[in-house]
């Protein structure tokens, strides 16, 4: 688990302080003639960013600009994620550089290939070791440093307080984190000695000796970038020219001369090494000299306005987006509703709209806004889920609660809040009122050619064939290896081969007004698995559902319906059932649609009287069975013959109490729909 989710972390805190360094460049140029103190203050933003992986969410977030993708991780704050956790059904990369994130994306394995064969393990983990050798270079490095320093230091003596002179040394330092110390070189002249010590302890009163260690231990951990790196050199920079900047404004314009010319004495000999974490000396002494040579004292306006440039970016570069827009535009419309009792979720009811309404929550949905991604959601069950089909992709809306104080929009595996309880009462409100189809209803007709998996025994030798009236002029033709399509001419085009092709279904799944055939077919030579193929004639395309040597798909006709079977792989015997459910064909995929209970519309009440609840509660049990049959509560045929009438009669009366508020004490989805339709029934008649 450690592999899915710490190297996609570390590189989304270095993605994003990437383009926190880009932003910092820029107005440092804009910044050139401000006083370098506010330079330097910019690259705490950097240093922020580096090293935590979170931050507060507000709507001034320059990030939301480049539409970047954030996820939840606590009440008021997120996480940037241009990369998510390796181990997830559709890994997507978003980047700020447009055209990158896409093409990468395109290379990475989706759908069920990646939860199962998990083909990105290994890199990651290859990826992430790699990264430890370079951290552990790092820290070599800056051991490896202090001690040869310290060797240094040895014969070092004590000035004052705690300013030492050493022999072994050519540039001034501070070394030290809890008690620092000011190193000087004994080679520096006396003249020299007190702008170089003022330098030094503006450093310590600054606390530039603890930012300097922090600075090494996010450039360690963020070796891999090279921006990393340019920017670590050039926060270097500024804090030494910002303190060359304070020292010549406390002590007067009239020493600059001799400030420069101390700085002249230790541009020759070796320099500290710029990297080492515990001691910084003094380098870049040429573009130091240049910026003090045209330094002047800045005008109030120019300190005002760089002070508060320098407030707002770091407002807009240390917050994270609130949300993002929707990825998609919308086109034609594909709506269900499905409500779900006691998690269990009914069967999805079909939403027919009229042109206006299709129109109204186009335009509700194109100018929604998603707020944070929240992984946690998926642990959950929804109270409710709208399902949209919309040009070509497939979406969820989905509610967590009766009061809707938690909806999401669920999309390619992930969830993104939405904090809009107006447009999810919208579309609660447009399944009330929409024209209803039940989704069984809803799926396209099927005939069948011929079943040898369910029923009869498979013909070897066999041959049949069959016309269609959507393709004129073309004759099917069956054999037990292959499926092939005879042309008029006598051409024969081969369509798909199986060992052996066990059945042959025609419906049109695509909903272009043409059939596909769907099959069920075995393929492999010693091993072999069972699949099924749709294979669409009118376009040359073919789907398949497959799981070699872990699941085997199967199709048959249940009451007018292609249905399909997911068993546990087996190479002898049908294996274990692990779902049943419609064949259908979203978001150009062919899928399983969940086969669960029909949603049973309640006929209107067939009586003018009103009941209390006490009067209802206080009823005999046969009564009270009969008076909300005739109100029209459908009790589902496996209760009915699971239970005798007296038997129902007492087990409605015993859950009333419930049932009437359309809770179910069963986790049973036949009891769930009975105490939904009770609960509509009840509000009708009381």
């Amino acid at each position: 688990m450690f592999f899915y989710t710490f190297l996609p972390a570390l590189l989304n805190m270095s993605l994003t302080a990437s383009v926190v360094i880009v932003f910092v460049l820029l107005l440092r140029l804009i910044l050139k003639k401000a006083p370098k103190i506010i330079s330097y203050a910019l690259w705490s933003i950097v240093l922020f960013r580096l090293l935590c992986p979170i931050s507060i969410e507000s709507g001034l977030s320059l990030f939301g600009l480049l539409d970047t993708p954030v996820a939840a991780s606590g009440t008021l704050t997120s996480s940037i994620e241009y990369i998510p956790n390796v181990h997830m059904e559709y890994p997507s990369v978003v980047l700020p550089a447009p055209g990158i994130g896409e093409a990468i994306s395109d290379t990475l394995p989706q759908g069920e290939e990646q939860l199962v064969a998990d083909p990105l393990e290994a890199p990651v983990a290859i990826a992430t070791y790699v990264w430890m050798a370079g951290v552990l270079v790092m820290g070599l490095y800056a051991v490896v440093s202090c001690l040869r320093l310290r060797r240094r230091l040895i014969t070092a003596s004590l000035v004052k307080e705690n300013i030492y002179l050493a022999d072994e040394i050519a540039s001034p330092f501070v070394m030290g984190l809890i008690h620092p110390k000011i190193y000087l070189p004994s080679s520096l002249g006396v003249r020299e000695q007190p702008y170089v010590v003022m330098h030094e302890q503006h450093h310590i009163r600054r606390l530039d000796h603890i930012v300097k260690v922090l600075a090494f231990i996010a450039l360690s951990i963020h070796w891999f970038n090279p921006l990393v790196w340019f920017a670590f050199v050039m926060a270097g920079r500024d804090m030494e020219m910002s303190c060359d900047e304070a020292v010549v404004r406390k002590m007067g314009d009239g020493v600059l001369a001799d400030y420069t010319a101390s700085l002249l004495s230790l541009a020759t000999g070796r320099h500290i090494i710029a990297g080492m974490p515990l001691a910084f000396g003094e380098g870049d002494t040429k573009g130091r000299i240049r910026n003090l040579a045209s330094w002047k004292k800045p005008a109030i306006w120019v300190i005002l306005a760089a002070v508060i440039a320098c407030a707002v970016l770091a407002i807009c570069l240390l917050t994270n987006p609130r949300g993002q827009l929707l990825p998609f535009e919308l086109g034609t419309l594909q709506i269900s509703w499905a409500k779900t009792l006691d998690c269990r979720p009914n069967e999805p009811t079909s939403f027919d709209l009229n042109d206006a309404e299709l129109g109204e929550l186009k335009s509700r949905l194109s100018g929604l806004t998603i707020g944070r991604q929240d992984d946690d959601l998926a642990g959950l069950t929804p109270y409710y889920s709208i399902s949209i089909q919309a040009s070509g992709y497939y979406f969820s809306v989905q509610g967590f609660d009766t009061d809707d104080t938690h909806i999401a929009l669920h999309y390619q595996g992930r969830y993104y809040r939405i904090n809009d309880s107006e447009f999810s009462q919208y579309l609660r409100d447009i399944c009330a009122g929409g024209t209803r189809t039940s989704a069984a209803e809803a799926l396209p007709a099927v005939q069948e050619w011929f079943d040898y998996y369910n029923n009869g025994e498979m013909q070897w030798g066999g041959r049949q064939e069959i016309n269609q009236e959507a393709f004129p002029g073309v004759t099917f033709r069956w054999t037990p290896e292959q499926v092939a399509a005879v042309l008029e001419d006598g051409e024969i085009l081969p369509l798909y081969t199986g060992m052996p092709i066990w059945s042959v279904f025609f419906t049109d799944l695509t909903g272009d007004g043409l059939p596909e055939l769907c099959s069920t077919l075995s393929i492999g030579s010693g091993i072999v698995d069972h699949r099924i193929l749709i294979y669409d004639y009118a376009n040359g395309v073919s789907y398949s559902l497959e799981d070699r040597m872990k699941y085997d798909y199967s199709l048959s006709l249940k009451d007018g319906l292609l249905m399909v079977t997911k068993q546990v792989y087996n190479t002898d015997n049908k294996g274990e059932v692990v779902e049943n459910g419609y064949l259908a064909y979203l978001n150009n995929t062919i899928q399983i649609v969940p086969l669960t209970l029909a949603v049973t519309e309640p006929a209107a009440s067939t009586t003018n009287v009103s009941y209390t609840y006490e009067e209802l509660s206080e009823m005999p049990a046969e009564e009270l069975l009969d008076l909300f049959i005739q109100n029209g509560l459908v009790i589902n045929d496996d209760l009915k013959a699971s239970f005798t009438e007296e038997e129902l009669q007492t087990l409605f009366k015993e859950n009333f109490h419930l049932w009437h508020t359309g809770v179910s004490a069963h986790s049973d989805t036949a009891f769930c729909d009975l105490a939904e339709q009770t609960k509509v029934i009840f509000d009708q008649i009381t």
